[in-house]
């Protein structure tokens, strides 16, 4: 809840049976975080001028950050520091907040950076790490301002799930410009993404001097003999939940439904690329059931032809207009791919009115597909319409024919037309 101009009606959400006074609506995102940021910052900006203390920009992230209080059930990756506490941070600029100044080279392993790659935290998407499965990370931390001999650093784990811990030693002695490694061990109990934010603070100094994210994707592979996953959850009202599936080479569709909507709902998925681009347009009015009746977007199952191979991410999430608080759901994901041998095949001669035969070795590499055949259209030029947003799928051996991974002897009758290549 936000305030707006005064002279304003309120601005409430009706489908979720509230109403607000004149002054204050419901908004949130982005539009809110940064100028709520900018605003608290703006505080202590211009408190410090008043008291006539000197602030940095290093002072000041260091006080917002090292006094950030943590938000219950939100991971590292989602709130960062945490959230903004004020007078907290006032108190910390009184103190003299401060902190050296790092370098950081840390393990990353994306669809566009594969390993080996380094970044500024480590950010483990494709590295294939499985549930139950160890893997350390070297993080290689330089110091790079401060005084001319090692100081100690106290090391810990901010917000970690379990999934983290250090494995070198947690006290390490940082000299001026001379790197030194940290083990970080990840060990993930569930599939999903799981952050922790690495703390390297010299105690001398008011405040964490230094914060590191790191992030571990655990995804559920397409793999056989199914090539799909399926899961069942419950998403509240303006809140999302992510799921990561492995997309393996050779897919040719990738598949994704969503079913076992409340009679009302506004729940939809999002899918992600693994390059971290969303697929479809994720603006607040699209793709949703029950809202905006001008949506193009097909809310309940839509599918992606030639899929990059790699770690995507399918996000549900309840829009905040939605009447039920709780919006429970069935999510699909399928990696499909069908071979047709030979792709094309001619037909010699055909008579009007008489049938002729044509035949396929059918290959079915990835999830059980049923595709019902289809004719031709009536007239040359006038192909059928489909619905935004489906697949058209190659026409099947017969009226009706169901597709397991692996081989079969397919023919169709083509329509009776003058001769041509099908």
């Amino acid at each position: 809840m936000n305030t707006i101009p005064t002279w304003l009606p309120g601005a409430g959400l009706a489908e979720s049976g509230y109403a607000l006074p004149a002054g204050y609506g419901m908004l949130n995102g982005t539009s809110m975080s940064s100028p709520q940021a900018a605003g608290a910052s703006a505080l202590l900006i211009s408190a410090a001028k008043q008291r006539g203390i000197a602030l940095s920009p290093l002072t000041l992230r260091t006080a917002l950050t090292s006094t950030a209080q943590r938000i219950p059930g939100v991971a590292a990756h989602e709130q960062g520091a945490g959230l903004i506490d004020i007078e907290e941070a006032w108190e910390s600029i009184k103190d003299g907040a401060t902190a050296h100044d790092y370098k950081v080279q840390a393990p990353v392993d994306t669809a566009i950076f594969p390993a080996p790659h380094t970044g500024t935290g480590v950010y483990d998407r494709e590295g294939g790490l499985k549930v139950g499965q160890k893997r350390v990370y070297d993080v290689v931390v330089t110091r790079t301002s401060g005084p001319d001999r090692p100081v100690r650093h106290d090391l810990d784990l901010k917000y970690n799930d379990g999934t983290f811990r250090i494995v070198s030693e947690d006290r390490i002695y940082l000299p001026l410009n001379k790197p030194v490694t940290v083990r970080l061990q990840a060990r993930a109990a569930t599939a999903g993404v799981h952050s922790v934010i690495l703390e390297a603070d010299d105690e001398r100094t008011e405040g964490v001097d230094k914060q590191i994210l790191a992030t571990s994707v655990v995804a559920n592979d397409l793999a056989a003999p199914g090539y799909g996953f399926t899961a069942k959850g419950s998403v509240q009202r303006n809140s999302s939940t992510s799921y990561f599936v492995t997309v393996p080479e050779g897919a040719k569709t990738l598949e994704v439904s969503l079913s076992g909507l409340k009679a009302k709902s506004q729940t939809r998925f999002i899918s992600i690329h693994p390059y971290g681009v969303g697929i479809e347009d994720s603006a607040t009015t699209q793709c949703y059931p029950h809202y905006n009746p001008a949506n193009t977007c097909r809310p309940d199952l839509r599918s992606y032809a030639n899929p990059t191979p790699g770690v995507w991410e399918i996000e549900v999430e309840a829009r905040r207009t939605s009447p039920d608080l709780d919006n429970p759901y069935t999510l699909g994901v399928s990696a499909l791919g069908v071979d047709f041998d030979p792709a094309v095949q001619t037909v010699p001669e055909a008579k009007v009115g008489t049938p002729a035969a044509v035949q396929w070795t059918v290959t079915n590499r990835f999830a059980g597909i049923e595709a019902p055949s289809r004719a031709a259209p009536s007239a040359p030029g006038r192909p059928r319409r489909r619905p935004s947003g489906t697949t058209r799928r190659r026409p099947g051996p017969s009226p009706s024919a169901r597709a397991s991974s692996g081989s079969t002897s397919a023919s169709a009758t083509p329509p009776t037309r003058p001769p041509t290549s099908t």
